[in-house]
């Protein structure tokens, strides 16, 4: 299986997230976590948990454009920062210093939200009956080159599959190709 990888309803039933609140930490040159799901309108909170420089730049990504939310330097361990998540949709976070440190936030209202684990399961639950369209994002993992050092991956993968979901639950497996 594959981790990291984002599972939700495209067609979610009435309901209202309510995610813990999310905590990136810089740590031995690396976000972590490398994905999280925060609900529209919290705040994500940065850590600088290294001995040394990190850049914040959030970009708000919608397919092909991106646009910046917020670009701040972290220069001391210990430093702390948020940022207030306004408009749902996908949120790439880079450091301008370090070009291989990469991390991403899902911002919903959506409360019918999963991240893959280790394994690549997932569960979402809550979900009434019904029938749904379940999406599977993954940011995309083949090279395509790079430019000033930092890798250049091919565009993230989405998949779309529809769900029935009985008193039993029900199970969906995605396949990335």
């Amino acid at each position: 299986g594959v981790q990291y990888t984002l599972v939700y309803v495209a067609n979610p039933p009435a309901g209202k997230a309510n995610f813990p609140p999310v905590t990136i930490k810089q740590e031995g040159c690396g976000y972590s976590p490398h994905m999280a799901i925060a609900t529209r309108g919290s705040s994500v909170s940065f850590v600088n948990g290294d001995p040394g420089l990190h850049n914040v730049h959030g970009y708000y990504t919608s397919g092909s454009e991106r646009s910046t939310l917020f670009n701040f330097a972290q220069p001391s361990q210990g430093m702390q920062s948020a940022q207030q998540l306004r408009k749902a949709g996908m949120v790439n976070v880079e450091c301008d210093v370090h070009f291989w440190m990469s991390s991403w936030i899902w911002v919903t209202d959506n409360p019918y939200v999963a991240i893959t684990n280790a394994d690549g399961s997932y569960s979402i639950s809550g979900l009434p009956a019904g029938t749904y369209n379940l999406i599977m994002w993954h940011e995309g993992w083949k090279m395509n080159g790079g430019e000033g050092g930092r890798p250049e991956f091919s565009g993230a993968v989405v998949e779309q599959k529809q769900v029935t979901v009985g008193d039993g639950g029900a199970t969906a497996d995605f396949e990335l190709k």
